[in-house]
């Protein structure tokens, strides 16, 4: 898995103030940054992402634009919870035939449901895009789950994030991302291995299997039983005429919170503070990736790692709140194989 994303742009923008003026939006956000593995977090005020280094719990957790109550006191990192000792059903397995969704004229926006930012893709801007022509506006589902916003530090660690994501909706586990970097197996040069992530879920309590070849279904499925589910998939192609199934490089993890007819809406470790949706469309033709794990080549193809624990954070009792009209344009990014 390489990561890629807008956060993976770190010490790449900030390399002269010039240089990061240009490549973010003002939000006069202060932002913590960490230069590097081991270097330490770094406060400062600059122009474009807010980016956080997340330290145990020490932060409150939230959904986008709501507070969420607070977790049990911290455990000792890499440490699995205590576990409820009531009987949770186990996952099935998922299985099913590959599908493909037809977009369907558009309807109008459900009540009461926020709009979201549309996942980045190279035709436009990374916030306040359009819905997606033919369909209507995309808005949060009720029973979305509250996974919590979690920013990855580096431009190959989106899957430790994204795994940091779904432990804390779990409340499984008291650490910061780096802490995870060892357990996960997570490299600069290679980011994340699908295998490694579900095996780490495992070890720190909870129920996890890796599943190939999932389908839309699936997904349903997955969610409707209260689990969790991680997809790896394409980040974004470098332009519209070179299909999503010729793309493999740009691979990224993001954790699906909820789907409805049109959209599926995840929790995307390079988006501050909200989270993004892409068309189902669209999600079957970027959901695959491969590894090159030390010579060894392995291609994934419609991916998820399906989580499930026993303590999963209630759903706040407002929704989250609409995103504010904030556009981050595409610069420079750092790639990381």
């Amino acid at each position: 898995m390489r990561c890629v994303g807008p956060l993976c742009l770190g010490a790449l923008l900030l390399v002269g103030a010039g240089r990061a003026a240009s490549a973010a939006v003002a939000t006069g956000a202060s932002v913590r940054l960490s230069l590097g593995l081991g270097a330490p977090a770094v406060p400062l005020t600059a122009p474009g992402f807010r980016l956080e280094s997340f330290q145990g719990l020490a932060l409150s957790l939230s959904a986008p634009g709501v507070a969420l109550p607070s977790l049990p006191a911290p455990m000792p990192a890499l440490q699995p919870a205590a576990l409820i000792a009531a009987p949770v059903p186990v996952l099935r397995s998922l299985d099913g035939v590959t599908g493909r969704l037809t977009e369907g004229s558009a309807s109008g926006r459900q009540d009461g449901r926020p709009v979201l930012d549309r996942f980045f893709d190279a035709s436009g801007p990374r916030y306040g895009a359009p819905a997606v022509s033919g369909l209507p506006q995309p808005s949060i589902p009720a029973d979305y789950q509250p996974v919590p916003i979690v920013e990855q530090e580096t431009g190959y660690s989106c899957g430790a994030a994204a795994a940091l994501a779904v432990l804390r909706y779990w409340r499984a586990y008291d650490g910061d991302e780096r802490s995870l970097y060892e357990l996960l197996g997570t490299r600069p040069k290679d980011g994340t291995p699908p295998d490694n992530m579900a095996r780490a879920f495992s070890q720190l309590g909870l129920d996890s299997a890796l599943r190939e070849n999932m389908t839309l279904e699936d997904l349903r499925l997955a969610l409707r039983q209260g689990a969790s589910v991680i997809l790896d998939i394409q980040a974004w192609r470098e332009d519209e005429d070179t299909p999503w199934s010729e793309r493999w490089d740009d691979g990224h993890y993001v954790v699906l919170t909820g789907m409805d007819e049109h959209y599926a809406y995840v929790m995307d470790p390079s988006t501050p503070e909200r989270y993004t949706y892409l068309s189902l469309a669209e999600l079957l033709e970027r959901w695959h990736d491969y590894e090159d794990r030390d010579g060894q080549l392995r291609r994934y193809y419609q991916t998820g790692i399906v989580v499930r624990g026993r303590q999963p954070l209630p759903r706040p009792s407002e929704p989250p709140l609409p995103p504010g009209p904030i556009k981050l344009t595409r610069g420079p990014r750092s790639l990381v194989r």
